[in-house]
């Protein structure tokens, strides 16, 4: 998938170029559900309730608070190669939804949500057959072969089973089995935007969170990451070509004595109109839809984090606790390098300066920022980037006070005022650059951040300042619009 020429990653706004779609496993087939027709993702129970039918693909019905589910295993039904090594502790029966009806599908695993433009979607079953559920391809990055999309209107009229939803439900009537016709269906009301907000439910070791569906970018499998700040856990990955910065949440929860776990094999894009932050995550559970009165205030010690909104529970009576996406990107500045119009570092032929040595690309990530000037310095020993708040702003010409972070006092340096070029107008430091040093932990104030250069992105080069005096340049930008980065390592300088 090409990343779009605005930003992708907008879900606030509907694209109608683009499908979003949960991908799961059913046998061998890698199977694609529009997202808005998958409304749940429940652990496959020990049992289900038989109930008999000529058609062997019904396997029984299961109880869902107080309705009752019919669940469909399609492998029964349609030739599908069996899993090579089936984990029954996987499986998961995922709920369909459309016009009001529900149906429960076995799959043997839930394998992440992608977006997919529609331009790529190829019909292969071109003659109307109402007896196929499957007429759909589409090629999806990073994946071998092609996803099948599920049709899922036919499903439900060849199954001839289907649980009303609840809402659609008389009081005191039981649930009721539909023999409708797909033609019969209409189309699926939206929710009314003031009532229910629907949220992903995913599994951070032994946490659930929920994420509003809106902020979803994608969830795909954990690529390899370039370190940040010291982290084995966190660090940037390329998105849809744009440098997507990738936080360990659970480093910020208060500590919980719990068995190590595994380390997160999913990697969660959240979006807020032009910027991403990644996640990283161990499997998502769930698609639940909660109204307000459903919902918690958190417990203090979480509230306190500030971008933890509220608590819910889930089927299972498991607490889920609810993210403020926007609060959670506001203290993590560091997302402002995943905009798209941020520096591109060059990646073409690059136009030697006339009497210096042949560039080399940059061994290592550099985080590029203002201070008066454009700087940039390596990434491995900043422990964190703060956005300063309004009453953390020292008064121009005052010496900036030590701050409080992490329980000690953090001596600040203001780099713009000792860098700032003569007659360039002053304008309040907006971030704090964390950097360990070999006596301790420094901060240095800055006026923003400008960019992450990966390893291997940019030229690094000598330019002679003159007297024997020479410094490292960092080269951004294409061939016709370059920008010289002076490099400036502020673990060992201006202490």
């Amino acid at each position: 998938m090409q990343a779009p020429a605005m930003t992708p990653c907008a879900p606030e706004a509907t694209d109608p170029a683009s499908l979003e779609l949960a991908l799961v496993q059913i046998g061998q087939l890698t199977v694609g559900i529009p997202i808005e027709q998958l409304q749940h993702a429940l652990p496959r129970p020990a049992d289900l309730t038989p109930l008999p039918r000529r058609d062997h693909a019904l396997m029984g019905l299961l109880a869902l608070g107080a309705q009752c589910l019919p669940v469909v295993d399609l492998s029964r039904w349609v030739d599908i190669p069996s899993a090579t090594q089936p984990d029954p502790a996987s499986e998961r029966i995922v709920v369909l939804g459309d016009g009001g009806r529900q149906l429960g599908l076995l799959v043997q695993a839930v394998l992440g949500v992608r977006r997919v433009n529609r331009s790529a979607l190829r019909t292969v079953q071109h003659q109307a057959r109402p007896d196929e559920v499957f007429e759909t391809v589409a090629q999806i990055e990073g994946l071998t072969g092609w996803v099948s999309l599920l049709e899922t209107q036919r499903l439900m009229a060849l199954a001839q089973v289907w649980s009303e939803e609840p809402e659609c439900q008389q009081p005191g009537n039981a649930p009721s089995l539909a023999r409708t016709t797909a033609a019969e269906l209409g189309p699926t009301p939206p929710p009314p935007a003031d009532s229910a907000t629907r949220y992903a439910v995913l599994r951070l070791g032994e946490r659930l969170l929920g994420f509003p569906a809106v902020a979803l970018g994608e969830l795909l499998p954990r690529p390899p990451l370039q370190a940040l700040g010291g982290s084995d856990h966190s660090g940037i990955a390329s998105w849809r070509g744009r440098h997507l910065p990738v936080v360990d949440l659970d480093r910020r929860w208060p500590p919980a004595a719990s068995a190590p776990v595994a380390p997160p094999a999913w990697l969660l894009v959240l979006c807020h109109g032009e910027l991403a932050l990644g996640l990283l995550m161990h499997e998502l559970c769930d698609l639940v839809t909660w109204s307000p009165g459903q919902i918690d205030s958190p417990p203090h010690a979480l509230a306190d984090l500030g971008w933890v909104q509220g608590l819910a529970q889930d089927a299972q009576g498991e607490p889920v606790y609810l993210i403020d996406v926007e609060a959670l990107l506001a203290q993590h500045p560091e997302a402002l390098i995943s905009r798209v119009d941020g520096a591109t570092p060059a990646e073409g032929p690059q136009r030697a300066r006339r009497g210096s040595p042949p560039a080399q690309r940059n061994e290592q990530p550099y985080l590029v920022f203002e201070a008066g000037a454009l700087l940039c310095t390596p990434v491995a020993a900043v422990q964190e980037i703060l956005a300063l708040a309004p009453e953390d702003i020292p008064p121009a010409g005052e010496i900036a006070a030590p701050l409080a972070w992490r329980g000690q006092w953090l001596d600040l340096i203001d780099l713009p005022s000792r860098l700032r070029p003569k007659g360039r107008p002053v304008r309040p430091p907006s971030h704090v650059l964390v950097v360990q040093q070999s006596q301790g932990l420094q901060g240095f104030l800055i006026d923003g951040i400008h960019a992450i250069v990966p390893t291997g992105r940019a030229p690094l080069s000598q330019v002679s300042l003159g007297h024997g005096l020479v410094c490292d340049v960092l080269t951004l930008g294409d061939a016709d619009q370059q920008r010289s980065v002076r490099r400036i390592d502020l673990s060992v300088e201006l202490a």
